[in-house]
């Protein structure tokens, strides 16, 4: 791995500044997953804060390449952006395969805990209600995909789409979703939509 620029850990939230060039990064290996995920990547990284929850600023890729199940993937340029405003969350993520916007008043480390409660409200009879309380209160994602990526197969097996456009929103305190989807020829093994 390789980086040019400050890294600062003494001040109270600590301080990221590098053009990095990282040649080899097992997700797994950090514990961020159960399978092997080798990223490499050449950018530039901007982040303030000391955990997941409170981690604001911008990575900028010119190249990401993942390998993951023997296949690899190249996304370009990629553009991270982390904002946090009274509570009120902002991510947006926009490269070569997707574009993506998260807002919200919600704790990125509550995730699988949302996802869980958002499972339980789509079929309550296959997700029990979850036990954990969380602080987060809502967030809405939008995801925009101009043309399905090979990458995708990864994530959602035999599906495949033309492309796509899903604007989801949660309210935790009202116990509600909503949302569009948009699939332009989605298909799904034997079933398919004109």
């Amino acid at each position: 791995m390789d980086f040019d620029g400050n890294l600062d850990v003494t001040a109270d939230q600590p301080k990221v500044a590098i053009a990095t060039n990282v040649t080899t990064l097992n997700l797994k290996t950090l514990g961020l997953d159960t399978i092997d995920n080798i990223l490499s990547f050449n950018g530039d990284l901007k982040l303030i804060g000391d955990n997941i929850d409170n981690i604001t600023g911008d990575i900028d890729l010119d190249s990401l390449t993942l390998a993951r199940n023997n296949s690899t993937y190249k996304i370009k340029n990629v553009k991270f952006n982390a904002t946090d405003s009274n509570n009120q969350k902002h991510y947006s993520l926009y490269s070569n395969i997707l574009n993506a916007d998260v807002k919200g008043e919600f704790l990125p480390s509550e995730i699988n805990t949302l996802i869980a409660y958002v499972e339980h409200i789509i079929s309550p009879k296959q997700f029990s209600n979850p036990d954990t309380k969380i602080t987060s209160k809502d967030f809405t994602i939008s995801v925009d995909i101009d043309t399905f990526q090979p990458l995708f197969k990864e994530f959602i097996g035999d599906a495949y789409f033309d492309s796509a456009y899903v604007n989801f929103g949660y309210n935790h305190d009202l116990g509600k979703i909503n949302g569009i989807a948009n699939f332009q020829d989605l298909k799904y093994d034997i079933v398919s939509s004109p």
